[in-house]
């Protein structure tokens, strides 16, 4: 069988994978069990322990591991491993290089080096934690947070090929979905689906996290912190200095009145003038445009007035519009997927205007986008790309739910 990856040692991006053949879009690009999971809420050695330890010692281990943060379980795990496993998946997934300094260590090292005291201090509950070494648990716990998808809720995993495909923090071409296909594939495998069509030999881009609305340099170092590498993608490498020049014309935009402001709408309003836009730029504008608002509005002191929120609705109803435009056309799953990112961009909206009495209107107003974005999902749901829709969909949803408990919250003030 043809293989669908191939891995080469990028210049950017070190070992990575590439495709092996075009995918059209909406095509399973790989299919794979994990090589180990874990699992947040389960011992990995309840079983045995239930078998060999008394109703008091069993207790003690129970409310020991409920202790426990997520760095320590997967310690735990690491522990309950047989020794061929724990050296194969050592040799397979590489050991970030961090700084170790306290001053500069990353927020996944710390956490790392707090799992190590955790299952030091409660060694006399969790027994085999005393047959490693600290660096040995560290190593493995960097390991996952490098290289683990989360696969469901509250469960982690390494995929030996899916750990390859590289992070892109606005244009990924494949979707990971543990969901099962249609077609019979398990739900114990990990899919990666094609977003756009790919070309034999173009580098696999994923996204690690949520970060198409996060400014550049937020971006870096959360990437760093929390996933232990220097983003390479070319949103924040090649297009640094045009980020620079638009960081440079928002925080201006912020330091004044509400006419300084304006300047923010301004630039909204250029980018809806655009007839050439490529789905991505789409996507990017609304990002800007809810980053206006955002920047705008956070500081009370430089609040823009009722007249100037009602502009900025007017501009997201434009979004809105030409939303519906690219939906009502044939749009392939990875514009449609664009949509579902510009529903998140409108939550993003109705966030920065909390404070304002226009609250009720961004609310509807990102509620009929969702139920727009949910009508695309059902008539499409039968294709395979479905899935990274709809996972897409809830998350936005739940973005949504915040909102609206936010608004209660603030009402309850």
């Amino acid at each position: 069988m043809e293989p669908a990856i191939l891995l080469i040692d990028h210049p950017s991006f070190g070992q990575c994978a590439v495709a092996a053949r075009d995918f059209r879009a909406g095509e399973l690009v790989l299919n794979e069990e994990p090589a180990c999971l874990v699992h947040y809420r389960l011992d990995p050695a309840a079983t045995e322990a239930k078998q060999t330890l008394n109703a008091h010692q069993l207790y003690r281990r129970k409310r020991a591991f409920m202790t426990l943060n997520q760095p320590a379980i997967v310690m735990l795990y690491f522990c309950s491993y047989d020794q061929q496993k724990r050296s194969k998946l050592m040799q397979r997934f590489h050991v970030p290089h961090i700084t170790t300094a306290a001053e500069n260590a990353s927020v996944a090292y710390r956490a790392a080096l707090q799992g190590v005291r955790q299952l030091r201090q409660r060694q006399a509950d969790l027994t085999e934690v005393a047959n490693f070494s600290d660096q040995e648990l560290i190593n493995f716990s960097l390991v996952m947070t490098a290289n683990a998808h989360e696969l469901e809720d509250m469960t982690i995993g390494l995929l030996t090929d899916g750990a390859k495909i590289s992070h892109a923090c606005f244009c990924p071409n494949v979707a990971a979905s543990t969901r099962p296909l249609r077609d019979g594939t398990s739900l114990d495998t990990a899919k990666h689906i094609a977003l756009r069509p790919i070309a034999k030999g173009e580098v696999l881009f994923g996204s690690y996290a949520k970060l198409t609305y996060t400014p550049r340099d937020e971006r870096i170092a959360y990437l760093m912190d929390n996933k232990l590498f220097v983003c390479q993608c070319k949103d924040c490498v090649e297009k640094e200095a045009t980020a620079k020049v638009m960081d440079q014309t928002l925080s201006k935009a912020i330091q004044g009145d509400p006419q300084k402001a304006a300047l923010m709408i301004d630039l909204a309003r250029q980018l809806l003038r655009q007839e050439h836009w490529l789905h991505v730029n789409y996507a990017q504008a609304a990002s800007i445009l809810a980053e206006c608002i955002d920047r705008c509005l956070q500081n009370p002191t430089n609040a823009l007035g009722k007249a100037e929120v009602e502009t900025l609705l007017d501009l997201a109803q434009q979004l809105d519009t030409k939303q519906t435009h690219w939906l009502k056309g044939k749009a392939n799953p990875a514009e449609e997927l664009l949509q579902c990112r510009l529903a998140l961009a409108q939550a993003c909206m109705t966030r920065a205007v909390l404070q304002h009495e226009v609250i009720p209107v961004c609310m509807d107003h990102a509620q009929r986008l969702l139920l727009l974005v949910r009508q695309v999902i059902e008539e499409r749901r039968s294709w395979p790309i479905g899935h990274a829709l709809e996972e897409e969909f809830d998350q936005t949803l739940f973005d949504l739910d915040d909102l609206v408990n936010g608004e209660e919250t603030n009402g309850g003030m």
